[in-house]
């Protein structure tokens, strides 16, 4: 690369130097850098930012440009283990002393259902009304005032409400987005030049955090900046400590050292895991939206995550964009780019959808220096028509000059303008789509290590996708919790390509009673018997709830070599004999007469409610009962969630089954009563809806018997729900349906 010129730009702000690298404690494998700093070459060289900007296009002047100079200090986002981050504060405090660093505090402002919710209280309507109201309400946090308006078309229930509360409503347009709360800011951090002091350079208030007392700014972020200070981004992250635990197991069970930034980012066999839609617990592309977008667009190179990540955002769909593109992609439509825009936009569709872009647009056919077109990307988001104007002028100066012509010019000027409100930061979409591409590669490379920490980290909600997505790729085998290999956490067996359910995720199986377990088994060895895991653990700690609970689960069938849930009930009836009239077994021993233990799905439904660990074989269920002979059984998998399944074309009924996540009762524009039932069916999700035909007003007490956990069978028609965007089951005439407990 040969330099033709120079030029020499005084940068009259202080410099700082924040040297995390000088204690490696703190930065375990690399940070990921997200903002506009990973387009600077220095940033790269220096091994700030580990993204090649020549590499991935990005731009400088995105990052730093002369018109920033003096207006405010460029920082560097900087995203760390969340374990490290009040470490790496404290560091700061070390570093540049304890005066001269605060956080930062922000303010919450009134958003429009709080302000509803206020306003309501002081005119002292109903608190069930407003509820009902606020519930209805599909916006987004920040929605503006007009967007009630736009609901209401749509919801008699929000035109009724508003119809009988002008008064409210009008109200809230006074007090929307007023200052509500004093808060502390989740990440930001002032750093004040060497001879200043909070104390004398900006008012703070004391705040209790974390019970610990706290200096906080009373000026937000923006008003730092334009004072000239230092903000600095310290966020703290949970995928930088998955990593961390991922390279640790690595390096245990293998002596290999991993090094994620230098992966080799065109594996085919990580990008066949994105276009299967295989994305669970894949940072940001692991959404649901992105996970069914990653199907459809078939992703086959790093370029391909960096655009989804910016298509897949309000902005872009509101506008269609996120379609168009795939449109032009599998020739469903012609690419019909702005004039000289076709090589700036020739691998997005011809749309703009980058913030470079625009960029570059402003540079190569408006004329516009390098210098300046920061100012412009801004002042194009903020519609800033003051600072535009010149800008406009010269842009479509420029451009004519180059002979386009200037009717196109206007058109495209417009478009920016428009455009330049959603669109993406390229070094940001490049930085998160390599680290979704490096989560993917662990997953493929070392999915023993990768699904145990996913597992460890998991919310309840991202245990039934994890599974499923285990289940299909068939790539380990998840165990039911054992008593002898299951431990706090989930573990793995590395050659069998294992993992064992966590007795730490057992019902009432807590802190307490779990260490007295593992204590007992590390100090005299593994339980050799159920009898005599009974003699061995103290009863205090221990107690038959915890008992009952981890037979359940099953943690005692490879120890008692059960074969079938239902002989279980050996271990139950030992255990009455072992607690002699202690014990309480009132719930089992109606169970018992009742006749459901001998069951199997009985036993699997009581194992699912206690652990969260269970497969049912659905169709055998099912054809216990005559009534559901003559239908064909579909599985919620087979209803291909997300996408339409012509299969359904021809309407036939079908029956299905699974546990309830959650009943919701609903009423339609009529008025009419109707379900809505979440079904969870071996780790698929989908929704069943009783409703037409008089269906929930005929079945109405029976199915409002039916509680989560509990398993719901019915007969309906699998249809793709346009709102929804997801197949559903749909009650026919002829709806029948039945409910499975466990009655304890």
């Amino acid at each position: 690369m040969k330099i033709r010129s120079k030029k020499i730009i005084r940068y009259k702000g202080p410099v700082y130097d924040l040297q995390i690298s000088n204690s490696p404690s703190y930065n375990v494998n690399g940070v990921i850098v997200h903002n506009s700093s990973a387009g600077c070459l220095v940033s790269f060289v220096l091994d700030i930012v580990r993204v090649d900007p020549l590499k991935f296009n990005l731009s400088f002047e995105r990052f730093l440009s002369p018109s920033r100079v003096g207006k405010s200090m460029v920082d560097i986002d900087v995203d760390f283990s969340s374990s490290k981050r009040d470490m790496v504060k404290k560091y700061i405090e070390q570093r540049y002393g304890g005066e001269r660093v605060c956080s930062i505090g922000t303010y919450t402002t009134l958003q429009l259902k709080a302000a509803i919710k206020d306003i309501s209280r002081q005119k002292q309507i109903p608190i069930g009304t407003v509820e009902y109201f606020t519930a209805a309400l599909d916006i987004d946090q920040h929605a503006d005032w007009e967007e009630l308006f736009k609901e209401a078309s749509k919801k008699l229930t929000i035109k009724n409400f508003i119809k009988d509360h002008g008064d409210v409503i009008e109200k809230i347009r006074i007090i929307l987005g007023q200052p509500k709360a004093a808060s502390v800011h989740a990440c930001a951090t002032l750093i004040l030049p060497e001879g200043q002091n909070i104390y004398n350079t900006v008012p703070i208030r004391s705040e209790v955090k974390n019970n610990e007392m706290i200096l906080v700014s009373e000026w937000e972020g923006s008003f730092i900046e334009q004072a000239g200070y230092l903000k600095e981004d310290i966020l703290g992250i949970s995928q930088l400590e998955k990593f961390e635990n991922i390279i640790e197991r690595v390096r245990q069970s293998s002596g290999e050292e991993i090094d994620i930034y230098s992966l080799p980012l065109d594996q085919e066999e990580v990008y066949n895991l994105f276009q299967e839609g295989y994305n669970s617990d894949v940072f940001h592309l692991g959404s649901t939206l992105l996970t069914q977008y990653s199907k459809e667009m078939k992703p086959q190179n790093i370029w391909d995550l960096i655009y989804s990540l910016a298509l897949c955002r309000p902005g872009p769909m509101e506008n269609n964009f996120h379609r168009d593109f795939l449109d032009v992609r599998f020739g469903r439509k012609k690419s019909k780019p702005y004039p000289g825009t076709e090589e700036i936009t020739k691998d997005t569709a011809g749309i703009l959808i980058m913030q470079e872009q625009i960029m570059r647009t402003c540079v190569e056919v408006g004329g516009i220096p390098l210098a300046n077109v920061d100012d412009v990307r801004k002042a194009l988001g903020k519609k800033d028509l003051k600072v535009l104007g010149p800008y406009k002028e010269q842009f479509l100066k420029g451009a004519i000059e180059k002979g386009y012509n200037e009717d196109k010019m206007i058109e495209l000027w417009e478009a920016m303008l428009e455009f330049s409100k959603y669109s993406f930061n390229a070094s940001h979409s490049t930085v998160y789509a390599i680290t979704a591409y490096v989560c993917q590669y662990l997953k493929w490379k070392y999915p023993i290590q990768f699904w145990t920490v996913a597992f460890q980290y998991a919310d309840d909600k991202d245990i039934s996708r994890y599974i499923s997505e285990i289940h299909k790729t068939g790539i380990l085998q998840l165990h039911s919790p054992n008593i002898n290999s299951s431990a706090k956490q989930f573990t793995f067996n590395l050659e069998k390509k294992e993992i064992y359910w966590s007795i730490g995720h057992i019902k009432r199986c807590g802190d307490v009673s779990l260490s007295h377990i593992l204590e007992e088994r590390e100090r005299n060895g593994e339980f050799f018997s159920f009898k005599e895991f009974l003699q061995r653990v103290p009863k205090n700690k221990v107690n038959k709830a915890v008992v009952e609970n981890l037979l359940y689960s099953g943690a005692f069938d490879e120890l008692e070599n059960i074969k079938r849930p239902i002989d279980r009930l050996k271990l139950i009836n030992y255990l009455k004999e072992f607690a002699g009239k202690k014990g309480d077994f009132e719930k089992i021993d109606n169970a018992i007469k009742e006749g459901i233990v001998t069951c199997n799905w009985w036993w699997l439904l009581l194992q699912k409610n206690v652990s969260g660990y269970a497969f049912f074989d659905y169709e055998s269920i099912i054809r216990e009962n005559k009534d559901w002979k003559n239908l064909e059984y579909i599985s919620l998998g087979e209803l291909n969630l997300g996408e339409y399944n012509t299969k359904f074309d021809d309407y036939s009924t079908h029956v299905t089954a699974g546990v309830i996540q959650e009943i919701d009762i609903r009423k339609s524009k009529d008025g009419v009563e109707f379900a809505r039932i979440l079904l969870e069916n071996n780790y698929d999700t989908a929704f069943f809806f009783v409703r037409g035909f008089d269906n929930f007003k005929k079945h109405k007490d029976y199915i409002m018997l039916f509680k989560k956990g509990d398993i719901f069978i019915g007969s309906g028609i699998p249809q793709y729900n346009k709102w929804l965007k997801q197949n559903v089951i749909q009650s026919v005439s002829d709806f029948n349906c039945e409910g499975l407990s466990t009655g304890i």
